[in-house]
């Protein structure tokens, strides 16, 4: 016959359950217990063997060697709570140390500490079993918890002009936690559900009990503390309820939603928890005003509870009543009690500034400020948690962080107060952003780590803006300076045709240059032309092969851009028959119009391009070289601003970009419209 296997960790013949059979029926089999290290714990269970296969002497392993890992720190966590509470203020008047009893009452609880490890050394009696270990860790940490419940009785019962053994210290409350872990049994020490429930249901019972405490003992401050007022405004009121929400919050809240299987407000009870006993610890010597005492009579007792309530919530019998922890809704619990807990703050100095000027307006305000900010933050990121891909782990830590910065400034400028009115602003700072920091490092949180919506990048990462659609309109920009006064040397005009009629642009101050062969409005004369690198690059210039002979020009050397070339005897033109089909590559348009070829009008012989008259020079510039195509186009755009006389070639020249060519277009001189209706690609 083959036994069950003994739960984890009890497999030493002094922590087998007495159920265990034994005896001669029993006989035949041995439990092999391997040395430590060998094979993990769930193998070395379902390790059997006869008697006739076990070896001569069975080998043990040492004592803390299956102890659990939580359950080590379970007694580490209990015996700092129960030492560093005789260090803590017992009542108003006295501390821990003061207090015989308690010191007896801290020592009995710590002597059940070792107890496990005793039995796994083989030290214990041979009739030591695991009920044995738990019943006297209920024994050991009994006396602390009567203790305890003296004392509140006594802070309910004295009245309030005596301060004889009035008020509930800290080292109460952190020293009721350390008894609390050490009444729990361990995991190793915990049977199979079905066979070992009715643990957990006594747990669970408790906890329940320490919760109804919290708000029990918050309702009864308010209601003592206003039975004990002669004369109670209405800010005393409105701030004792305040007083009165922060346990239950932080509380009562939690451990109810603990009770009810949610593994996730079990998680942020443990990390409110401790993090009220640290700063318990920091404030042992009144610093900054943190919390010391609480007292029936000083409008407000519960949270010297809080810690008391987390210790049960961390034991192993509870936890295993839970479900797995799920640690965005774990996140989305502390967010909430930060939200809440942000409120009261900022609620609690709105009334401290109507109430009569009594505190400093100046840290008042600070601090308001300060937990306002926080909750907002906290509640941005907790509804982010509830959006699908809204990033809610950044934005949880940047809370966190935040909080930190925040809630330090407040504590700093924070004023003293009695009974612990900064211990809120201390849980704001530290408290609960590092336990959201704690749930964002375990390794379940990065599940949600990269979770961001789909195409919001641009909210964060640079991106070139649209392309607008080009209008004719958004190239008549204002000048950026003066235009050049030259005078053209007469020898190089040529006859001018009939004035052009009036542009659709209306007239400005513009003047014609003397010797110019072409009336151009002063309107478009004043016009500034836009960049070429504006609208993009068009490709180089070499892209339209040989240099086309256009019309009215003759046989050249390449043009130096910024040099004019001597003019070419008249006699040695080869005028060109098609001034525009003959280039090498048509310029591809990127213009949002496409207008459709018009016949070519008659023009001038005078001034036409394909004349052998002396072509026209205007503003430093010549024909040459408005209608070379490998003219720079900022060039191009300088003639057609500074030299009216010259639009029509830059009009036919194939280099020209179409951005130009819009702007020309747009002028409604005769002259231009002619010689755009030239090109094959317009």
């Amino acid at each position: 016959m083959t036994t069950d296997p003994a739960p984890v960790g009890a497999v030493d013949a002094a922590l087998v359950d007495p159920d265990t059979p034994r005896g001669p029926a029993a006989a035949d089999e041995t439990t092999v217990l391997p040395a430590t290290g060998s094979t993990p714990v769930a193998e070395q269970e379902d390790a059997t063997v006869t008697a006739d296969d076990a070896p001569a002497t069975a080998t043990r392993s040492t004592a803390p060697a299956r102890v659990p890992a939580v359950d080590v720190l379970r007694d580490v966590v209990a015996a700092v709570a129960l030492l560093a509470s005789l260090a803590l203020p017992w009542n108003l008047v006295a501390s821990a140390t003061d207090r015989p009893w308690a010191v007896v009452s801290v020592v009995v609880a710590l002597l059940a500490l070792p107890l496990p490890y005793l039995a796994r050394a083989g030290v214990l009696p041979g009739g030591w079993t695991v009920r044995t270990t738990r019943l006297v860790r209920l024994v050991a940490a009994a006396p602390f918890v009567v203790v305890a419940l003296v004392y509140i009785v006594l802070d309910v019962s004295r009245s309030a002009d005596s301060l004889l053994d009035r008020g509930v210290g800290t080292a109460l409350g952190l020293g009721l936690a350390g008894a609390l872990l050490v009444a729990q049994p361990r995991s190793c020490e915990l049977g199979p559900r079905d066979e070992d429930a009715a643990v957990s249901r006594g747990w669970r019972t408790g906890l329940i009990v320490v919760g109804a405490a919290v708000v029990v003992g918050a309702v009864a401050a308010f209601a003592i503390t206003l039975a004990d007022a002669d004369d109670v405004a209405t800010s005393t009121v409105l701030l004792a309820l305040c007083y009165l929400a922060v346990p239950v919050v932080l509380g009562a809240l939690p451990a109810f939603g603990a009770v009810r299987g949610d593994a996730g407000w079990a998680a942020a009870l443990i990390g409110t928890g401790a993090a009220s006993a640290v700063i318990f610890l920091a404030g042992s010597h009144g610093a900054a005003g943190l919390l010391q005492v609480e007292s029936f009579h000083g409008a407000r007792f519960g949270i010297v509870l809080i810690p008391a309530a987390a210790a049960i919530a961390a034991g192993a019998a509870f936890l295993r009543t839970l479900g797995a922890l799920d640690v965005r809704a774990a996140v989305s619990r502390t967010l909430l009690l930060l939200v809440i807990l942000g409120v009261l703050v900022g609620l609690e100095r709105i009334i401290l500034l109507t109430a009569h000027g009594k505190v400093a307006t100046a840290s008042v305000v600070v601090t308001l400020i300060a937990a306002l900010a926080i909750a907002a933050l906290a509640l941005v990121a907790l509804l982010a948690l509830r959006t699908p891909g809204a990033g809610g782990r950044y934005l949880t830590l940047l809370v966190a962080v935040a909080s930190i910065v925040l809630g330090t400034v407040a504590l700093c400028v924070n004023v003293n107060r009695p009974f612990g009115s900064t211990f809120e602003v201390a849980l704001l700072a530290f408290g609960l952003p590092v336990v959201l920091l704690a749930l964002l490092a375990l390794p379940a949180a990065r599940g949600f780590a990269d979770e961001l919506r789909e195409g919001r990048e641009s909210a964060w990462e640079w991106q070139p803006a649209a392309a607008r659609p080009e209008r004719a309109a958004a190239f008549a920009v204002p000048p950026a300076q003066a235009r050049p006064e030259t005078k053209d040397d007469p020898a190089d005009t040529v006859a001018a045709p009939e004035p052009a009629p009036e542009y659709r642009t209306g007239p400005l101050d513009g003047s014609v240059h003397e010797g110019s062969s072409w009336q151009a409005d002063p309107a478009q004369a004043g016009a500034t032309q836009p960049a070429a690198g504006q609208y993009g690059q068009y490709g180089q210039y070499g892209q339209y092969g040989e240099t086309t002979q256009h019309a009215g020009a003759g046989h050249y050397r390449e043009p130096d851009p910024v040099r004019e070339p001597e003019p070419q005897p008249v006699a040695q033109a080869e005028p060109v028959s098609a001034p525009v089909e003959q280039a090498s590559a048509p310029v591809t348009r990127r213009s949002s119009w496409d207008a459709t070829p018009a016949p070519v009008d008659e023009i001038d012989e005078s001034t036409s391009v394909t004349s052998t008259s002396v072509l026209p020079s205007e503003a430093g510039f010549t024909a040459t070289q408005a209608g070379d195509p490998s003219t720079p186009l900022d060039v191009l755009a300088q003639i057609a601003e500074h030299a009216p006389s010259l639009r029509p070639y830059v009009a036919q020249n194939p280099a020209t970009y179409p951005a130009l060519l819009d702007w020309l277009g747009a002028l409604g001189d005769p002259a231009v419209d002619a010689a755009l209706r030239t090109r094959t690609d317009r």
